[in-house]
């Protein structure tokens, strides 16, 4: 939780602060297998494996450190203090390598000491017609950081307790929908009634605030907390959707927006489509997806495995994967994706050659937890930023059927034509709602990450970080 906005801090100082809470968030939840996280270049540079060795010996001592408090010897607190010793020499290096691999290797760096880019290097990544939109929590209540290239604000908005009230309403009335589906038309639509107003009145929190600020901007979104399972895209002001006012992406962070905008463009491979068919699905999400994308390698059931991933992952331009997520709700880095027969935990994602310009999935939607953070979606979506990937397309929570297979033959229609992939998101989720009103359907996903609209004239053109 990061300090309350002061009168005695400008919007910026306020702004590096939450960017490094998030970033020491994510490093504490990596911590315990730090050492097995890859730089993304898969470079054995002695740097790398000098900052993996150390991170390999700290490991070791932290853990000498545990067991001291657990066990009693002749001389506990001298053994106690020369460890510390080691310890504090360790991490003086460890900061010395880290400092030294910077320049080659960013998002290593980042990742693995919890730090984060310069607000002018983020800025430089922001274009004229964007605001990176960036919440976090001090004292129980929700702060905006409206970020854009020339200037900073900070707004108040909700109290965190009002909107996981609202999100406990909204998932409430999700699963009446899904129950009553197939109802009268009548019921249908008092459903739908219901979620719209719900929508209504977590737009009066979180954006009538600061809506004089937003105006005419594409806003990248970086949740907070219980907001990582709220579709921004689907809030309502009365009359219009917020998507239907503005082109909306998400990130992690404004430094991981960074880092996703500076990964260089790759030569375009083959897409590779990861699906599996379902007894009581009469077609595969897979073949809707083969129709836009007919040069795809495509495997299904059993041969859509992590190998097949591993092999081919490294040279595609797009990666679609049907994929079943089993989650942990005590350690979300333990939750599991099950392709074909095989399974891979989010924490061994950052270990994926994925190179490429946008993986999608489907069916690992985890669903609204009213009395979660997010760390589930947060996790998954930066495992696979971190393995190479420029964009994530992911759900929030599963659909299935017609509606899911409309959605993706939309969305990767759209983005083969249009660059630009929250541009290409907006029209796919504006063709869905033609179709299928309710917005359990066609708010269910989320586009995290780089936009692909290149970075904006006139900013640096240095090689990529990474």
């Amino acid at each position: 939780m990061a300090s309350g906005p002061s009168t005695q801090h400008a919007p910026e100082a306020i702004l590096v602060l939450v960017e490094k809470a998030k970033s020491r968030e994510l490093a504490e939840l990596l911590a315990f297998r730090a050492s097995t996280v890859p730089a993304p270049s898969r470079s054995r540079s002695s740097l790398v494996e000098r900052a993996r060795s150390l991170r390999n010996e700290l490991n070791w001592y932290y853990g000498q450190i545990d067991a001291a408090e657990i066990r009693t010897t002749d001389n506990p607190e001298l053994q106690t203090l020369d460890v510390r010793s080691r310890i504090q020499e360790l991490e003086q290096v460890l900061m010395k390598t880290l400092g030294e691999l910077r320049p080659a290797d960013e998002q290593f760096f980042v990742l693995q000491s919890a730090s984060t880019i310069p607000l002018s290097d983020i800025r430089s990544v922001i274009r004229q017609d964007e605001m990176i939109l960036e919440f976090y929590e001090a004292h129980g209540v929700l702060y905006a950081c409206l970020l854009r290239n020339d200037s900073v604000r900070i707004v108040r908005t909700a109290r965190t307790e009002t909107i996981r009230e609202m999100l406990r309403s909204l998932r409430s009335h999700f699963a009446k929908f899904e129950r009553g589906n197939h109802q009268p038309t009548l019921l249908r639509t008092a459903l739908l009634e219901g979620v719209k107003s719900i929508l209504f009145a977590l737009h009066q929190e979180l954006i009538r605030p600061i809506l004089e600020h937003i105006n005419g901007r594409r806003l990248i979104i970086v949740p907070h907390g219980p907001l990582h399972y709220l579709p921004f895209h689907a809030l309502f002001d009365g009359s219009h959707y917020l998507f239907e006012d503005h082109v909306i992406s998400y990130a992690g962070s404004a430094s991981q927006y960074y880092l996703s905008s500076c990964k260089p463009a790759k030569p375009p491979g083959r897409d590779l489509i990861l699906g599996s068919r379902s007894p009581d699905q009469p077609e595969a999400v897979s073949t809707r997806i083969e129709n836009v994308l007919p040069n795809a390698r495509t495997f299904l059931d059993d041969a859509a495995n992590i190998e097949i991933l591993e092999q081919y992952g490294s040279e595609a331009r797009f990666i679609h994967l049907d994929a079943r997520l089993r989650l942990r709700r005590d350690n979300s880095l333990f939750s599991t994706l099950t392709m074909g027969n095989t399974e891979i935990s989010i924490l061994d994602t950052y270990n994926l050659p994925l190179p490429c310009s946008l993986v999608g999935l489907s069916q690992t939607g985890p669903g609204i937890d009213p009395t979660g953070n997010g760390n589930e979606i947060h996790a998954l979506a930066q495992g696979l930023e971190y393995a190479g990937a420029e964009t994530v397309l992911m759900p929030f929570w599963s659909t299935t059927g017609e509606p899911l297979r409309h959605f993706l033959e939309n969305f990767y229609s759209a983005v083969v034509c249009e660059g630009d992939k929250p541009l290409a998101f907006q029209q796919s989720v504006a063709a869905m709602r033609e179709k299928f009103q309710h917005p359990y359907y066609w708010a269910s996903f989320l586009l995290r990450g780089a936009t692909g609209r290149g970075r904006p004239k006139g900013s640096s053109s240095t090689d990529d970080p990474l």
